[in-house]
């Protein structure tokens, strides 16, 4: 999976001869290439875009300029995944948070003692603004297996 991304310094990240090296092998089947949106100004930064449930194959995202909502569902369309889950996050001066992952995570164990680890999957988010979190907060916990912090 190659992502387009919306800082140029990031795209030079991007090796020929490292993804020709990796691609030689037996061990990847199937290459998504997206990088061919950054013409046309349309992102995804996928490690900090999308924040996955992979249990449950659902991706989380914080609607951005980093983050268009069209590639999301492109991506999981391509990647198997059942669903996306879009919300929008801002910082104290309304600015959009440019990565879902500043803000949440997932994981697949407590956080916090024995206790929670026993509890299984969870989710965890930013609680700055609970109004702003509330349609969000009622998604993760419209599943057992997840659960906001």
């Amino acid at each position: 999976m190659t992502y387009p991304l919306k800082s140029e310094n990031r795209r030079l990240e991007r090796r020929e001869d490292i993804l020709s090296r990796i691609l030689s092998g037996d061990a990847y089947g199937k290459v998504v290439a997206m990088e061919s949106h950054e013409r046309g100004g349309r992102y995804l930064e996928g490690t900090g875009a999308l924040v996955l449930d992979r249990a449950n194959r659902v991706a989380y995202a914080a609607l951005s300029e980093r983050c268009s909502r069209e590639l999301c569902l492109e991506w999981a369309e391509a990647l198997g995944y059942n669903e996306v889950v879009f919300f929008d996050a801002t910082d104290e001066q309304g600015n959009p948070v440019y990565h879902t992952n500043v803000v949440m995570a997932v994981g697949s164990r407590g956080l916090e003692s024995q206790r929670a680890q026993r509890a299984g999957p969870f989710s965890a988010f930013r609680m700055d603004s609970p109004r702003r979190w509330t349609g969000l907060a009622r998604r993760i916990k419209s599943t057992r297996r997840r659960r906001p912090v």
